[in-house]
């Protein structure tokens, strides 16, 4: 027993530091060497309200078994009782996405597994650490990365400089924003 939590102290510091910043305070200097690649146009058209179609069309490009939330839902109960949730799932995306109000639980993660990265485990990097988000906190991420590639493709040239290509795929789309671009 003992050991185990040895373990787990160990595999949680490694992280702990794995992904602490060590970037330093000089934001302001960094940010004055960033320039703006979105147009005025651009950030209207992203700005806009996303429809409910956006909505459904987020949840319908993930893939079904793909790992539930905390609440142990998958996205494909969501599929299937669309009709009877979808409602609620789409005013709560809108308010979200609108004005930032998040009911609570949407962001909890819990770490889930480690995922071995290469055919034969010999350091702790080379695991990757998986988590479940809640699957409507998922569907409005997924809505605002569509929404930013462009319905049909609409945007992918015009956001072309600001997107950055996907290390996994998702959605017949393999581009997200670079945050530091916007």
């Amino acid at each position: 027993m003992k050991e185990d939590k040895e373990i787990v102290a160990l595999i949680t510091n490694f992280y702990k530091d794995l992904f602490h910043s060590h970037a330093g305070s000089r934001y302001d200097e960094l940010l004055e060497k960033v320039h703006p690649k979105v147009s005025s146009d651009m950030n209207a058209a992203l700005q806009r309200e996303v429809s409910d179609e956006e909505i459904k069309s987020a949840l319908d490009c993930m893939g079904a078994l793909k790992a539930p939330g905390m609440d142990g839902m998958p996205v494909l109960f969501y599929k299937h009782f669309w009709d009877i949730v979808g409602a609620d799932v789409t005013r709560g995306v809108k308010n979200l996405l609108g004005d930032g109000a998040m009911a609570e639980g949407w962001n909890d993660t819990i770490m889930v597994v480690l995922i071995l990265k290469v055919p034969n485990l010999d350091r702790l990097k080379d695991l990757r650490p998986i988590s479940l988000c809640n699957v409507v906190y998922k569907i409005a991420s997924n809505t605002t990365r569509i929404r930013a590639k462009g319905p049909a493709q609409r945007y992918q040239l015009l956001l072309q400089p600001v997107l950055m290509p996907r290390i996994s795929t998702g959605c017949k789309s393999n581009w997200y924003l670079w945050p530091a671009a916007i």
